[in-house]
């Protein structure tokens, strides 16, 4: 997994490679990115805020995600590159990572050091086997459920809905299918991972269970619910446009 080239993904659309001397054909046409409405730098400071939270957004999403999270370095500090995605000639200001915070991206740098902090912590987010959907032991949570913005468990026909752009995930701590490193069995916190990419704010409601009833946000790139914030079963939060809010388990 990588979030390779992060800042470069949310301010161009198109590679920038004409500085390579190779009439702009050298490198990748297939950039899977989106400029935020300007191709590079702007003077509209929406802009850059939307793409800083989006920046935000895919780094908080590869840090929580299984396997290793391999990042470009100068990702977590919004370095662009200026839309060059095949910078290896290139030994100047283009591919150099300045490390001076006058122009950084200190917003996503702090959520991107968070958020591997948690990972560290916490094995439940950082498994070496695959989930598989169903409980550990007999009686218990399912290790992984997806969740639909109404509280409920999310079902096929949900995965076909083009309007539904904001679920969640539960990652179960207790037990974990993975065992510890002697082949014990390892007990962790629960957390769940939610995931707004629509453009419109979403209301939602946390699933009441036997398992989980208080918990914590530990991670937000949305604004109107911070880092600290406590949270319970069964409550509802409004959820802003693009953002990631991440919810661990309180006992």
């Amino acid at each position: 997994m990588t979030a390779s080239r992060c800042a470069t993904r949310v301010s161009y659309n198109d590679k920038h490679n004409e500085a390579n001397g190779e009439d702009n054909r050298d490198g990748t046409d297939n950039n899977r990115s989106r400029n935020c409405g300007v191709e590079g730098e702007t003077d509209d400071a929406e802009i850059p805020a939307l793409r800083r939270r989006q920046a935000a957004n895919l780094m908080a999403t590869l840090c929580f995600s299984n396997g290793v999270p391999m990042l470009t370095a100068g990702d977590e500090r919004g370095r662009t590159q200026r839309g060059n995605n095949n910078a290896y000639g290139r030994d100047n200001e283009i591919s150099r990572i300045d490390w001076r915070p006058d122009d950084a991206w200190l917003d996503v740098y702090e959520i991107t050091k968070t958020a591997l902090r948690i990972r560290r912590d916490h094995p439940a987010l950082r498994q070496r086997h695959w989930f598989e959907g169903r409980p550990t032991i007999k009686g218990g949570p399912k290790d992984l459920i997806w969740l639909h913005p109404t509280g409920r468990e999310m079902t096929g026909d949900d995965w076909h809905d083009d309007g539904l752009q904001c679920f969640g995930m539960v990652v179960s701590g207790d037990p974990l299918r993975s065992p510890g490193p002697r082949g014990e069995q390892l007990r962790d916190a629960s957390f769940i991972i939610w995931l707004n990419a629509s453009a419109h704010d979403v209301e939602l409601t946390l699933p009441e269970n036997n398992w989980v009833l208080a918990g914590e946000i530990v991670v937000s790139t949305d604004p109107g619910n911070a880092t600290g914030t406590p949270v319970k079963a069964g409550s509802t939060l409004l959820r802003e446009a693009r953002s990631v809010i991440v919810m661990r388990e309180v006992k």
